[in-house]
């Protein structure tokens, strides 16, 4: 069983999708029985959504193309900080 950092780590690094098959199984019975992880995701997920409309948003203040760019790239890279 997967712990609550174990599972916190993935998701938060956006390394989910490219979990094999036997491990979003682990998370996915980790997250049916612990809800401060399940409440995590949705913040992950809300966070992400957030951040992805302010880079879409042709009017967000302040930001220039090259800001935009930046910030879409981070978002799409994945982190592999969940091993410290």
């Amino acid at each position: 069983m997967l712990s609550c950092k174990d599972v916190s780590a993935i998701v938060a690094s956006g390394e989910l999708q490219q979990a094999s098959t036997w491990r979003r199984i682990n998370i996915t019975f980790h997250l049916m029985m612990c809800q401060t992880c399940r409440h995590f995701v949705d913040q992950v997920r809300d966070i992400r959504q957030a951040s992805r409309r302010l880079v879409d948003d042709e009017k967000a203040p302040g930001l220039s193309k090259e800001a935009k760019q930046r910030i879409t790239e981070q978002l799409q890279k994945p982190t592999s900080n969940h091993g410290e």
